[in-house]
């Protein structure tokens, strides 16, 4: 019975040291986050301090501020022939040349414009051009083929909706802007032409000079331009 009662003691007693590591584990565990707690507010402290410092270097570097000697007009573009010139050699063409009785030659800023109407190349509605049309853009671009000037062709188109053909009025004027270039280009101007096409965008501002007169309003509204511009496209 002795012998019972003594063990039970020791049984008794054992949950003691379990308790005490469990106390010892959770210490441990408080002290080593207070210490990584403490340690991440010093390192946080430390690169703030090291980024604040980089930042006044950079202020007082002389690399990065603002150089006043440097200018982007520098680097310029090539001129190309005199627009001038150029404008007076079209006009002679032009009088001398009944086809172009009707087209248009405008100096404006920057650009010079050679104006085609629709019925001077193309009939209604249609992206290929009349048979006279084709010996005309050649001796056109006969002369344009001397100059360096970088050129644009530009189609456009009257509201109107279409019925055979392209799909829509925008398709038309590109593909008539298209069709200019390439006689151009065959014709000798060795360098690359944008092509752009206005569709109907811009009717009422083109058409605005014709006055009352329905039909010049859409002459001049299905027109197709050449525009030449100052510069020769590459850097001196």
């Amino acid at each position: 019975m002795a012998s019972a009662s003594k063990g039970g003691g020791k049984s008794a007693g054992a949950w003691l040291v379990t308790f005490t590591d469990l106390v010892a584990l959770l210490l441990a565990f408080f002290v080593m986050m207070f210490a990584m707690m403490t340690l991440e507010d010093r390192n946080w402290e430390a690169l703030r301090s090291n980024f604040l410092g980089q930042i006044e270097t950079l202020k007082e570097d002389p690399l990065v501020s603002p150089d006043h000697e440097k200018d982007v007009e520098t680097a310029r573009l090539r001129p190309g022939l005199n627009l001038n010139y150029l404008a007076a050699q079209l006009r002679a063409e032009f009088s001398g040349n009944a086809f172009f009785d009707s087209a248009d030659v405008k100096r404006e800023e920057g650009r010079l414009v050679v104006v085609l109407p629709e019925d001077l190349l193309f009939e209604t509605g249609d992206i290929e051009p009349i048979p006279r049309a084709e010996r005309a853009i050649y001796s056109l671009g006969g002369l344009l083929a001397r100059v360096r000037n970088r050129i644009e062709v530009v189609g456009y188109a009257d509201p109107r909706p279409i019925e055979d053909g392209p799909h829509s009025n925008w398709e038309l004027s590109l593909a008539r802007a298209a069709w200019v270039a390439h006689f151009l280009k065959r014709s000798g101007y060795g360098s690359d032409i944008i092509i752009r096409g206005h569709g109907a965008g811009r009717f009422e501002e083109l058409t605005r000079a014709a006055g009352e007169d329905p039909a010049e309003s859409f002459r001049q509204g299905r027109r197709t331009e050449i525009v030449v511009l100052e510069d020769a496209g590459d850097l001196e």
